[in-house]
């Protein structure tokens, strides 16, 4: 029924818990009750000793509730892992009584949401007295230092973003329990390397949502008696007055002198004046919902069904987008105006199709007044502030794909490189600007590799491989395939939780792998310019990288733990017998792992002998 189940250390609602409220509520039309505690929401079926909703209240997000005077009474809480939430339906015997448990549960979590958004938006002072070891990254540990003014609120919000980071990404937030909260990693080492995901979640947290791209169309709807009727909201009215002004001047002079409120939005949606600002085809209204009306039809406008547009913009239309921008070509050639160039084959079509331009051109210039000046300005066609239609430069080159930073490539750590380089002594005696080879070096080089590849075509047009050899080939490979297919479906499944075992082992293993060598690899370079002050908070777009002090103890830690990635999996190897699980089958899954390990403990091994 659910899939929040209680654990064994979650209180019941049986047990000695303090409870806010409680009351008997409907779920998924079965009998119960609701209970509710300064933590936990929970509904317990009648009957059923284990309660199938039980959820912590560290995740609500919302809360909802019907329709004045509907029945019954309902309540929906919603969670940010949960967007269908679970509802309950209040089964008091009295719609009175089931009304005020309702306003109880509401105003016991209202609160409790408006403190979880307050820890996700990281607002001052809306964080705990004593906060959860958060995520914080090496740049939040250096640049918010405690006497910097706002430092504190620079790193709460840090921990909220990564909070809702971990939030979003259950593999993650498993793996920052097992190894954060355990102790073996710190915050600045899980978060290392991970500055995308931040950013990522930085960049949408400060997305704004924009209006809705819809045309204001009021849908009617048929009561239970055959009624039509439109449901009236603020908002809609908002929209109306916004999309169509000559609605709201016929509001401002006929309301309250001439008719009510009431009356007015009653005649409007029966005038001909809703019928021609609707979003659809005006032929397709019944007539008699259309009805003469001696106000409402003084506000009537011609229909905007002529060769050419009755409200042009006054603006420049850049030359890049302007369908008509070849206009002045067939007039000069003689040539007819194309079919596809007419202002539409039927005129009744025309009305509406205007009106969605002028909707379109209306939303575009909203979002360009809510962009900052500087991106207006670049959207319009350039960046001064007097709009050039002539200026292209700024709309065909995309930042994007302009590379602003110099690369100087990654030095390999080789070894024996006296083999690769011939003048290394030279070199050294020069100064590390000297050339990497002298002239002869170089045309010695080039001699021998022009004589190694003289003759390179000749075998490659030799080459004739036989079709049967190339067909059994394949079909070596497909029945190799097939076998390996049918072995492992015939193996029996693993159990859950010793797969759970051998999951975290793999996981752990992977991040101390991941810090390792993150750790002995020459640092990323620094992002591009372009992103280094999106968002807001510590981080945003400063990485400050490790001294090479600090990179060796890194590495030594990451190298320690690693070792004893082999007794993890030996041990799990001997536990797989007493599970029903072939251990080689066991040792064969974590056979690339251990493969990987070797590879870095061999490496570190090399690195130490060095020094």
């Amino acid at each position: 029924m659910s899939a929040y189940a209680a654990g064994p250390s979650t209180p019941t609602p049986n047990g000695a818990k303090k409870w806010l409220t409680r009351a008997p509520a409907t779920y998924n039309k079965l009998p119960g009750t609701l209970f509710l505690s300064p933590d936990r929401l929970v509904w317990k079926q009648d009957g059923v000793p284990q309660p199938p909703v039980n959820v912590q209240l560290l995740k609500a997000s919302a809360i909802f509730n019907s329709k004045e005077g509907a029945l019954p009474v309902r309540l929906k809480v919603v969670f940010t892992d949960n967007e269908k939430g679970f509802q309950f339906a209040f089964s008091s015997p009295t719609p009175s009584e089931a009304l005020a448990q309702r306003a109880e549960f509401v105003a016991h979590l209202t609160p409790i949401i408006n403190r979880n958004k307050s820890l996700l938006s990281g607002s001052p002072g809306s964080a705990p007295a004593t906060p959860a070891p958060g995520p914080s990254t090496p740049g939040a540990e250096r640049s918010a230092t405690p006497g910097a003014p706002g430092a504190a609120t620079a790193i709460g919000q840090e921990n909220a973003l990564r909070r809702s980071v971990l939030l979003s990404h259950p593999d993650l937030a498993a793996l920052h329990k097992d190894l954060v909260i355990s102790g073996q990693l710190s915050e600045s080492e899980f978060w290392h390397g991970r500055a995308h995901l931040l950013s990522a979640a930085r960049a949408q947290a400060g997305q704004k949502r924009g209006r809705a791209s819809q045309l204001v169309d009021p849908k009617p709807q048929t009561g239970e008696g055959g009624d039509i009727k439109i449901v009236i909201t603020p908002q809609l009215v908002h929209d109306i007055f916004e999309e169509f002004p000559v609605v709201a001047r016929a509001y401002s002079e006929n309301v309250p002198n001439e008719m009510s409120e009431s009356a007015f939005w009653a005649r409007y949606f029966q005038s001909a004046l809703f019928n021609q600002n609707r979003a659809s085809t005006r032929s397709s209204a019944p007539q008699h919902i259309v009805k003469p009306d001696p106000i409402l039809d003084r506000y009537l406008e011609p229909d905007d069904d002529g060769s050419a547009p009755r409200q042009i913009f006054s603006t420049a239309v850049d030359r890049l987008l302007d369908l008509g921008a070849t206009e002045e070509d067939h007039e000069e050639t003689g040539n007819e105006r194309d079919v596809t160039m007419q202002p539409g084959r039927e005129r009744g079509i025309l009305p509406l199709i205007r009106r969605f331009n002028v909707h379109s051109e209306r939303l575009l210039q909203q979002a360009l007044g809510e962009a900052p000046a500087g991106k207006r300005r670049k959207l319009e066609g350039g960046m001064d502030e007097r709009f050039d239609p002539n200026d292209y430069y700024d709309e065909i080159v995309l930042d994007d794909l302009i590379d602003h930073h110099a690369s100087t490539g990654v030095q390999l750590d080789l070894l024996n490189s006296s083999l690769f380089s011939t003048s290394t002594t030279v070199r050294k005696a020069a100064g590390d600007d000297a050339p990497v080879r002298t002239p002869s070096e170089s045309r010695a080089l080039l001699a021998d590799f022009r004589a190694q590849t003289a003759d390179y075509l000749r075998p490659l047009h030799a080459l004739k491989p036989a079709r049967k050899a190339a067909d059994a080939a394949l079909q070596a490979m497909t029945a190799s395939v097939q076998r390996q297919h049918a072995a492992h479906a015939a193996l029996p499944p693993i159990p859950a939780e010793f797969f759970r075992q051998m999951t975290t082992c793999q996981t752990a293993a992977n991040e101390f792998l991941r810090q390792f060598w993150g750790a002995v690899l020459p640092p990323p370079p620094p992002p591009p310019p372009i992103y280094a002050g999106v968002g807001s908070g510590v981080s945003g777009g400063e990485r400050l990288g490790l001294s090479n002090r600090e990179r060796a103890q890194k590495a030594q830690k990451m190298a320690g733990y690693l070792a004893r990635t082999g007794e993890k999996v030996d041990a799990l190897v001997s536990a797989a017998r007493g599970e029903g699980v072939d251990p080689e089958r066991v040792r064969a899954a974590f056979g690339p792992l251990m493969s990987a390990v070797d590879k870095a403990l061999k490496l570190y091994a090399q690195r130490r002998k060095k020094t």
